[in-house]
């Protein structure tokens, strides 16, 4: 185990000490790397003593699998080894899925899972979901048997149109993660009968018996999320096991649980990186900085060669995005590389919707100009004179460099970043280039994580655009009000997971959380929390409301009519006003109000703010005037939902 870990991260390590201006000398990069790389068990055991999750921890070496489960306090909890020669993949897939022989186990079942759930080249290029229906059932094969509407699997437990309401964030929150909870309690007859009709393909049960079936004994067993406790579940992996639909594993039992609806899953490149995490400055940004990328605009050239089609529905994800994060997607031709990483250094989160050259390791923008052909030319063969003959890379007269338009892993890794969370998003890609490869998978996501990114979401194949429009929707609303990143994940899986049309697996098991389970720092996710915390109490709020209300409009009023010099008023007339009802002071702190202790014979106090940035304060009037607006019955049935959020 300390040798995994240490052959895995040494270079890594070093590269993000680079990268965080710790190394001023060979020296001291030296030591400072070692502090960060553990030497041996004991600092193994300190790193995962601070994760309040269990670990597995996987190794490939030597034709074999090696596996680690270990949890804090109480260290390795079972070690496993496997095999990976051709006896034991025959072993494992006994039930008969046909695998390609010459690759690795992992490579063929990897391979299989994703023919087995439908994500063949040729149906997935035409995605369409307007077609499934008109399609006769005979010919429901490979993607479109998933999409059948009269299938087992797609059965409905809410509807499109209660997830796409563009209204407050908070209503966003409610209408998911308060469907996807009643679901889960109210449907588990329905999902029940799913399972027992789907059982999945034998080569997802083979990735299941290597993977995780050696230490079910020793994990928590099903039925947790149902309490509120998900808990969490760290994946240390490498190579192709990346690519592995961890998700989805389940044992072939009837009604087992898919592995995502038990824990919220988390992958990390190594151990050590959530050491380092823990030194990262924490910032106290008053909202978060986004930047949000979505359909850059490509040369007829670039399109023709190397097959990046327009996809305005790219488009319309980065639209509804942005509108979440409250900012102003790039589109079109403005998400050029430029543009891109002049913003990209003080974004908190980051967001692609676009094409993914897996192969190259980039992210396809747009490019600043398009260049005259003759200028093309010259350009393009000036940065390609040393290619070597037999490169993939055209020499087309008529393309610009690829330096122009492809932000690539060694761009990324020249970048010195503070995002949070930077999301992959190419499920729309429609072709081979939109299926992740491990190589191009990690090359993309280490050089993210080296940049000083805290964590990376990635698609790993071609989703339906209303699925994935679903699941982000879900996630980004979790994670703006406070959720962590791999529980928001998880609880947006299940959100599509139980939607119309969607309940098949391809559609919400492609996606992997690497790196850090961050939680973004919004004084908009603190404004939501406070208004749950004061509605848990619908009978005593209503005064708090007012009150509330009372200071944020004085607020306004005074910032309105410019006046700049301080007001306060005592905390101790506030709280005779509200009385024993709890969130107002996060609420007030949200929107900008400062507490300020007693001092010098002066109480306790709470200076009203003097500017509305992002206009928090109006946002927050209108959700109290809102509040106030509804009758007793309803707040009190808003009170059991957000207290069941």
């Amino acid at each position: 185990l300390v040798v995994a870990e240490r052959g895995r991260n040494r270079a890594f390590v070093d590269l993000l000490l680079e990268r965080q201006g710790l190394n001023e000398s060979r020296g001291k990069s030296k030591g400072r790397s070692d502090d960060y790389v553990p030497n041996n068990l004991d600092q193994i055991n300190e790193i995962v003593n601070r994760q309040r999750a269990s670990v597995l921890y996987y190794s490939v070496a030597a034709g074999y699998l090696y596996a680690w489960l270990i949890a804090p306090t109480k260290g390795i909890i079972k070690f496993h080894s496997a095999t990976l020669n051709d006896s034991a993949d025959s072993e494992l897939n006994e039930g008969g899925d046909p695998v390609c022989n010459g690759a690795g186990v992992l490579e063929r079942l990897v391979t299989a899972v994703r023919d087995s759930l439908g994500l063949e080249l040729s149906p997935c290029s035409t995605i369409n979901e307007d077609q499934y229906s008109e399609d006769p059932i005979s010919e429901r094969t490979g993607f479109l048997r998933m999409v059948n509407r009269q299938h087992l699997l797609n059965s409905s437990n809410y509807s499109l149109s209660s997830l796409f309401s563009l209204g407050s964030i908070g209503g966003s929150v409610a209408s998911l993660q308060g469907s996807t909870r009643s679901s889960a309690s109210t449907q588990g007859s329905t999902r029940a009968s799913n399972r027992q009709s789907w059982k999945g393909p034998a080569c997802l049960h083979a990735l299941y018996q290597l993977l995780i079936q050696p230490f079910e004994d020793f994990l928590p067993c099903k039925g947790a999320v149902n309490k509120g406790t998900r808990r969490e579940l760290i994946l240390v992996l490498e190579g192709d096991l990346y690519l592995v639909p961890f998700p989805v594993l389940r044992s072939s039992n009837d009604n087992s649980e898919y592995l995502c609806e038990r824990f919220s899953l988390l992958v990390v490149p190594n151990l050590s990186s959530l050491r380092m995490g823990r030194h990262r400055k924490q910032e106290n940004e008053q909202t978060v900085k986004s930047l949000v990328i979505g359909n850059p605009k490509l040369p007829h050239s670039i399109t023709e060669h190397w097959g990046w089609k327009d996809i305005p529905q790219a488009e319309q994800e980065a639209n509804i995005v942005a509108e979440l994060l409250q900012t102003q997607a790039l589109v079109g031709n403005q998400a050029t590389k430029e543009q891109i990483l002049a913003q990209i250094q003080e974004a908190e989160c980051v967001h692609f919707a676009t094409h993914v050259s897996w192969k190259l390791s980039s992210l396809v923008l747009s490019p600043s100009e398009v260049l005259e052909q003759s200028q093309s030319k010259r350009l393009y063969m000036s940065d390609n004179a040393e290619e070597d003959e037999g490169s993939e890379v055209s020499t087309s007269a008529e393309l610009p460099p690829l330096s122009e338009f492809l932000l690539s892993a060694a761009d990324l890794l020249s970048t010195r970043m503070s995002a949070k969370l930077v999301v992959i998003s190419s499920s729309h890609t429609r072709d081979q280039q939109g299926w992740a490869t491990s190589d191009g998978l990690v090359a993309l996501v280490r050089a993210l994580l080296a940049a000083g990114v805290q964590a990376v979401l990635v698609s790993l194949w071609p989703v339906p655009d209303t699925a994935t429009k679903i699941l982000l929707r879900a996630f980004y609303s979790a994670l703006l009000q406070g959720t962590r990143a791999a529980r928001a994940l998880a609880e947006a899986m299940q959100t599509v997971q139980h939607t119309k049309h969607f309940a098949h697996p391809a559609n919400w098991a492609g996606f992997v959380l690497v790196g850090m389970n961050i939680r973004l720092s919004s004084k908009v996710a603190l404004m939501g929390q406070a208004l749950c915390e004061l509605l848990r109490v619908p009978d005593k709020c209503r005064d708090a409301l007012r009150v509330t209300l009372h200071l944020v409009e004085k607020s306004l009023q005074r910032i309105h009519r410019g006046q700049k010099n301080a007001m306060y008023t005592t905390q101790k007339s506030i709280e005779n006003k509200v009385g024993t009802v709890m969130g107002w002071k996060e609420l007030l702190m949200s929107v900008g109000f400062r507490f300020e202790p007693a001092s010098n014979g002066i109480p306790s106090s709470v200076f009203f703010p003097q500017s509305d940035p992002d206009e928090r304060l109006t946002q927050c009037s209108a959700s109290l005037q809102a509040l106030l607006g509804l009758t007793s019955t309803s707040l009190h049935a808003l009170s059991k939902l957000t207290a069941n959020a």
